[in-house]
């Protein structure tokens, strides 16, 4: 009895308890301004529903030959704004080190501030999710922009593209113009745009790479819509406001299914990596933070073998590329070896995921590497150092130059052209360098390896450059 009276008691006592959590509950859901709740539900549809898990081909290649902008979402300044398709939520994009110009490489402009991801509901209430770039010429003002615009999907298919001019809107058809077969365009009404990956480091010049072109031609009349002044677009923002932090740029690796399972001292080398990337390695890289959803590339710190600074798994089957940084390798290299070693394996990640994700167009890109790898005539290992030393060994020595740079060592481009060799000595294109080269170049990667002095045969003694990193 007593037991039934306890429980009687109680029951009242745990519906008071449910009833006044549902009410706080409903309050705080209610107290969520409707602007903050667009912002969550672009934020979730964002991550689930455009950046799928699995793509079956790459959109970039197939569709226009575009390299991949490196597009990062600066979800912090997200905003809400009524635009040409209703209430839009509005998120400023970063493009790190991508710049444009319209003067044949003259006045180089950066994206930041001018593109953006812009979410809303079309007209049949389904969720879209555009990527708008704004290109505003001189005569561009605050409140009339004058200019031309791209609009295009996160994976870099291009939709449409408007151009502003004396208050009208025009349609434009824009094309995408391979690098070697760039043409100074002659017609009136179309704008060519060169785009460029643009390092600045330090006191040194701006290093830039060119990528590839754009061609915005206008197609027939104006459109009769928005003139310059109409509330049609994002407004340009100042970019040095649309800034991204350490934390934030290595989130959007980790975006893809990417892992960086490292010690806080190899994240902070891959992260100024990150930050510097140009060239070939910046396409990588783009590709793993956000373009091609089969590419990934995850980084963990264990066992990678005896005499082995890491290793790059080939298994096509896995989810993502692993790459194994051996534990007493992090323990006593340098920081300049350490970032040779990630540029390394990177490409070998690159190289596995290209060939996962669009065996075809892996197979064109590089012929030589199919070749050897089916002959038998080596394994698939050695197959891709000899390709690496055909396509990335002079990126590889310049992507590690800024990081030195950055770093603050001053070192001559040979020195880094002789790191770029690490882990290529047993390529054919390796042994046919002179003796001395050989030699030299063992000296460097050995000191830079153990963080300490090595002396060569003739009694020359080669001291490493960098410092110990992970002590």
């Amino acid at each position: 009895m007593k037991t039934k009276s306890v429980l009687f008691l109680l029951t009242p006592l745990c519906l008071l308890y449910l009833f006044l959590a549902c009410n706080k509950n409903n309050e705080q859901a209610a107290s969520i301004d409707p602007d903050t709740r667009l912002i969550q539900d672009a934020k979730n549809y964002f991550l689930k529903e455009v950046l799928p898990d699995k793509l079956t081909q790459n959109p970039i290649v197939e569709r226009n030959n575009r390299l991949p902008l490196g597009k990062i979402a600066n979800w912090r300044m997200a905003n809400v704004q009524d635009l040409r398709w209703g209430k839009t939520v509005v998120v400023p994009l970063n493009l790190p080190n991508t710049y444009t110009t319209t003067d044949m490489g003259g006045t180089k402009q950066s994206l930041n501030g001018t593109s953006f991801l812009v979410v809303y509901s079309d007209k049949n209430k389904v969720k879209q999710a555009d990527v708008v770039l704004l290109f505003p010429d001189k005569n561009s003002k605050k409140d009339a922009f004058s200019g031309t615009i791209i609009v295009e999907d996160w994976d870099g298919a291009i939709k449409s593209g408007y151009k502003y001019e004396n208050g009208r809107e025009y349609n434009v058809v824009t094309t995408v113009i391979d690098k070697r077969k760039r043409n100074v365009t002659t017609e009136q009404t179309c704008i060519t745009t060169d785009w460029y990956n643009c390092v600045k480091v330090g006191s040194y010049p701006t290093d830039c790479h060119y990528n590839y072109s754009t061609t915005q031609c206008t197609s027939g009349g104006n459109t009769g819509g928005g003139g310059g002044g109409c509330n049609c677009w994002p407004a340009p923002l100042d970019p040095e406001t649309v800034t991204i932090s350490k934390e934030e740029l290595l989130e959007s690796f980790d975006q893809r299914a990417n892992q960086l399972n490292l010690p806080a001292c190899a994240r902070n080398i891959f992260n100024k990596l990150l930050a510097i990337r140009t060239g070939e390695f910046a396409t990588i890289i783009d590709n793993f933070t956000g373009q091609i959803a089969t590419f990934s590339w995850t980084l963990v710190i264990g066992d990678a073998g005896r005499k082995t600074n890491a290793n790059t798994n080939n298994l096509p089957y896995r989810e993502s590329v692993i790459s194994t940084f051996d534990e007493r390798y992090l323990k006593a290299a340098t920081d300049l070896s350490i970032a040779r070693t990630m540029l390394h394996e990177g490409i070998h990640a690159w190289l596995v995921n290209a060939f996962k994700s669009d065996a075809e167009k892996a197979k064109l890109d590089y012929p030589k590497l199919f070749e050897e790898f089916v002959a038998g005539k080596t394994d698939l290992n050695e197959a891709h150092h000899n390709e690496i030393v055909r396509s990335f060994i002079n990126d590889i020595a310049h992507n590690l130059e800024l990081f030195g740079r950055a770093s603050g060592y001053v070192l001559n481009s040979q020195y880094y052209a002789d790191m770029a060799w690490g882990g290529l000595q047993t390529t054919r294109y390796f042994m046919r360098l002179p003796q001395a080269d050989q030699d030299r170049i063992n000296a460097i990667l050995e000191a830079e390896q153990t963080a300490s002095s090595v002396e060569q045969s003739d009694g020359t003694t080669v001291s490493p450059k960098g410092k110990r990193a992970c002590n």
